[in-house]
């Protein structure tokens, strides 16, 4: 799979945002792994990475794009890394070890259906063009 949509030359936009997402959440789980890493680093601040507002709005504009500009919006959907504001402790670092193992969790899991979704997808499509072919 590339990163532009395209599985084995099949474009599809569903494919397009489900690629996107997975990127995003590999980010995700980069930046919260280096939370966690950081967890006793003076002065260290936790960082979020952020996606989805930005591929909801690529997917609504797509939606009303004309066919050949459909995944167009998609491929410049990147994940932000921001830093976060929260409680200091007393050396100044405001990873809470809790949220971040949460986090990883939950990312973990999303990542995994995201990924599911789109094996299915593909098989989907693969399974159609062979019984075009056959038929």
């Amino acid at each position: 799979m590339s990163s532009n949509g395209q599985v084995s030359g099949i474009s599809d936009l569903t494919i397009a945002a489900l690629e996107r997402a997975l990127d995003g959440l590999a980010v995700r789980q980069a930046v919260v792994a280096n939370n966690v890493a950081n967890v006793d680093t003076p002065g260290f601040k936790a960082s979020r990475a952020l996606f989805e507002e930005q591929l909801r709005a690529a997917l609504e504009k797509a939606k009303r794009a004309g066919a050949g500009q459909r995944r167009r919006g998609l491929e410049q959907v990147e994940a932000s890394v921001v830093e976060t504001s929260g409680a200091l402790r007393r050396d100044g670092n405001n990873v809470a070890i809790e949220q971040e193992i949460g986090e990883l969790g939950k990312t973990a899991l999303t990542y995994e259906a995201v990924a599911q979704i789109l094996r299915r997808k593909v098989h989907l499509i693969r399974m159609a063009i062979s019984e075009g072919v056959r038929g």
